[in-house]
């Protein structure tokens, strides 16, 4: 136990905090999470591996367990929280230790990369994806994105920026009917971007708008 929390707890807290701590970094987002993650692990494992970190679990040999479960309650069932009276026992939090843990945890990223890079190909719906770049193309070849968005911006004329006001509008149809974010944005990058650049948008609005 540690300040009197659960071990479990306290790795929550940790994991937390260290997730707090990555984004406050000024560190992209994309390197602040796993990087957080791997640092909490750490933290975790070394107070584990000293014996600092001790997890409560029902233990499972009383003779309350037993009676417990003769009475019908399944053991997936049965937890501290919903019978808090039932005899407990102190484990390690990684219970066959964090060199296993770490190894499943690798394990797990490594099933999932392989479904989404290569099991990711069979999927029918992602041709969804390559459609909706394929449309985009087509309709800033055909110059029908420039007269779209230029109409829209007349609608909203009399607001500020309305040209990006329009953009933000398609985007929103858009989004509503394809479900896909990364063809939405990629489309409306190719409708729009080149639009907005001839208007006078500096860079930066422009591909926030669109954003």
């Amino acid at each position: 136990m540690l300040f009197g929390l659960d071990g479990v707890e306290v790795g929550l807290l940790i994991v937390f905090l260290s997730l707090f701590a990555g984004i406050l970094s000024g560190f992209p987002v994309a390197f602040a999470i796993p990087g957080a993650g791997v640092f909490a692990f750490a933290i975790i494992a070394y107070l584990d591996a000293s014996g600092i970190l001790v997890h409560q679990a029902i233990d499972t040999a009383s003779q309350g367990y037993r009676d417990l479960l003769a009475s019908g309650v399944h053991p997936d069932a049965v937890s501290h929280f919903r019978y808090p009276d039932l005899p407990t026992v102190a484990v390690p939090v990684f219970e066959r230790g964090w060199e296993v843990a770490m190894d499943r945890n690798i394990s797990f990223i490594v099933n999932r990369m392989n479904e989404r890079v290569f099991a990711g190909q069979s999927i029918e719906t992602l041709l969804a994806v390559l459609m909706f770049v394929m449309m985009g193309i087509t309709l800033e070849r055909s110059k029908i994105a420039n007269d779209l968005l230029t109409t829209m911006a007349r609608v909203f004329g009399p607001l500020p920026g309305g040209l990006a006001v329009s953009v933000v509008v398609v985007g929103a149809f858009l989004a509503a009917s394809t479900g896909i974010v990364g063809a939405t944005v990629v489309t409306m990058g190719l409708l729009s971007l080149p639009t907005m650049l001839r208007a006078g948008y500096s860079p930066e609005l422009s591909t926030g708008v669109i954003a």
